[in-house]
């Protein structure tokens, strides 16, 4: 589940501001509940250097991939930039690589929560993701994300801390695996991991410039703006599972503004849930909501709104929208978690900024339909832009049929 819509509907709803106390002590951070490899107590970590591999367990390996390892690496904090380490999953194809080694896909993963255990190279997942990039001849790096599996609590949403742990991924890999696979590299994520994809190739030219990113996938990717929040499709006195969304933004608020108290924020029926979201996965999380029985309307005190939005929007807006390299924009016309009114404002802002963009309105799709719609066009449009072949570019995309003959 990525109810971004619900989250920010849950967040961020308008209400008049009150005073807090101050509240100083720092948010929960979900550490524990995996193995000792997440934990670095070596040098200093170097962005973009591979510190150690271990072999996947049989039941986590994709079908197409010859090795599937767990790996940690370098990186860079997105709260303050502090040298750090980030845990992810790397699977080469089977068969020799290609003269100068496969091109590489750098896959960012959509919602799983903020808990260490929750990350998908813990618990699992990518074979829907990935499996057709394997299939087409990639390796494939998926980054984690900062404090998923490693110590430290993961910032939600923090467009720099995804994007700088999605390209150092992809640095590390390149580095381990040396003439098997070549610096020719494609960024793509799903919902969350949409805008992580997208802030990962807007950061590219300055923070990863030895990358040679040739496009950048996005589906099913939020685009938060003041003035422009997206609306739930639930109502307020029914139960909301997009509630999971709104205690997992919270912990990320007070990373960056730690007298954010909770009780300020939530009441006193929503906060033994709170407390506990930086522990449990999304599935887990949405469910005991609904279980609960929690609403909006009963869980939400009035001034989240003129609390949360100073501090979040800036953290999740996107570095830039001029793109250094060619865009795909997936889209499902029917999308109610990401609505497309906000996926296809971003589409025009990015083309109206200098990007090469080729958007795709999928008819009748929702939020993961599109995902599942995109595959043909996004594998097309990343052999287009390898190729350096003209990639259509498209701002005003007509809903399309899915299987049905493309522009």
């Amino acid at each position: 589940m990525q109810c971004f819509a619900r989250l920010l509907a849950a967040c961020l709803v308008a209400a008049p501001a009150f005073a807090a106390p101050a509240f100083a002590a720092p948010p929960p951070s979900g550490d524990g509940g995996v193995s000792g490899f997440y934990r670095w107590e070596g040098d200093t970590p170097v962005p973009g250097r591979m510190l150690r591999q271990e072999d996947l367990p049989a039941a986590q390996r994709i079908e197409g991939a010859a090795t599937g390892r767990r790996i940690l690496y370098g990186s860079a904090s997105g709260i303050d930039g502090r040298p750090i380490a980030v845990s992810g999953q790397l699977f080469l194809p089977a068969g020799a690589p290609p003269a100068g080694g496969w091109p590489l896909l750098a896959w960012a993963h959509g919602t799983v929560g903020v808990a260490d255990r929750c990350a998908p190279s813990w618990r699992g997942g990518g074979r829907q993701d990935v499996g057709g990039w394997l299939a087409a001849g990639y390796a494939v790096v998926a980054s984690d994300y900062e404090g998923l599996g490693t110590p430290g609590l993961h910032p939600y949403l923090d467009k720099r801390a995804e994007g700088q742990g999605v390209l150092d991924a992809a640095r590390a890999a390149l580095a381990a695996e040396p003439g098997r696979i070549a610096n020719r590299v494609v960024i793509a994520g799903q919902s969350q991991g949409g805008g992580a994809a997208l802030a990962a190739a807007g950061l590219a030219p300055s923070y990863a410039p030895d990358l040679a990113v040739a496009a950048v996938i996005a589906t099913g990717a939020p685009y938060l703006r003041p003035g422009a929040l997206q609306a739930t499709g639930v109502p307020p006195d029914r139960p909301d599972p997009g509630l999971a969304y709104a205690f997992y933004l919270a912990l990320t608020a007070r990373l960056h503004a730690p007298s954010l108290d909770p009780a300020t924020l939530f009441t006193d029926d929503a906060l033994p849930l709170a407390g506990r979201a930086a522990e449990l996965c999304i599935g887990e999380l949405a469910g005991q909501v609904i279980a609960a029985g929690l609403t909006r309307a009963a869980a939400l005190r009035p001034g989240v709104e003129a609390r949360v939005e100073p501090v979040i929007l800036p953290r999740v807006a996107y570095p830039t929208l001029r793109f250094a390299m060619p865009v795909f924009l997936g889209i499902g016309e029917a999308d109610r978690d990401v609505a497309a009114s906000g996926q296809l404002a971003l589409l025009r802002d990015a083309c109206a900024a200098g990007s090469r963009v080729q958007g795709r309105l999928y008819a009748g799709m929702d939020h993961g339909g599109a995902f599942q719609a995109a595959r043909r066009d996004a594998l097309d449009f990343a052999a287009r832009a390898l190729q350096a072949a003209p990639v259509a570019t498209d701002c005003d995309p007509r809903p399309l049929p899915p299987g049905g003959p493309r522009p």
